[in-house]
């Protein structure tokens, strides 16, 4: 018989109780990475939104000739006149299904100014993100603001 063996390693109890409180935690943390993923979703969209109307209007400054962004089956698509054809420059999608863009056909001129100024809703219709704005002058200068401020 072997006094004082040292035992090495948990116990059934010592590994449920630790289990638990990870659990614990988990639980209060999930909610919070869930609203952080929704709200990268909107931040995502709306920043892709800005940069391929940015694109379209350096297109048509670089090319000297007006680009078009159309409305295809819920894309915004960049489209412009090369060697006497329709030529797709640019393409933003909507990636997630709970992601609506309110998009609007534009007309950017050769000198970067759109025919009218717009006003884009990128939202995802839930209350704890926040939505934002994508706000086009007919200038051509634009920028993201939140939805509340409607561009002003």
């Amino acid at each position: 018989m072997t006094v004082g063996k040292c035992r090495r390693g948990f116990t059934l109890l010592e590994l449920l109780i630790s289990m638990a409180i990870l659990a614990i935690l988990a639980s209060v943390a999930a909610p919070s990475f869930i609203k952080q993923i929704q709200q990268d979703r909107v931040t995502t969209h709306a920043n892709e939104l800005q940069a391929i109307f940015r694109l379209a209007r350096s297109e048509a400054v670089r090319r000297e000739q007006q680009v078009a962004l159309v409305v295809e089956s819920g894309d915004w698509v960049i489209k412009t006149t090369e060697n006497g054809q329709l030529t797709e420059v640019g393409r933003f999608t909507i990636k997630h299904s709970s992601i609506e863009v309110s998009l609007a056909e534009q007309i950017v001129r050769e000198s970067g100014e759109v025919l009218a100024t717009n006003n884009i809703l990128i939202t995802d219709n839930l209350t704890n993100t926040q939505d934002y704005r994508l706000c086009v002058l007919v200038s051509g200068q634009s920028w993201l603001d939140e939805a509340e401020q409607n561009c002003s």
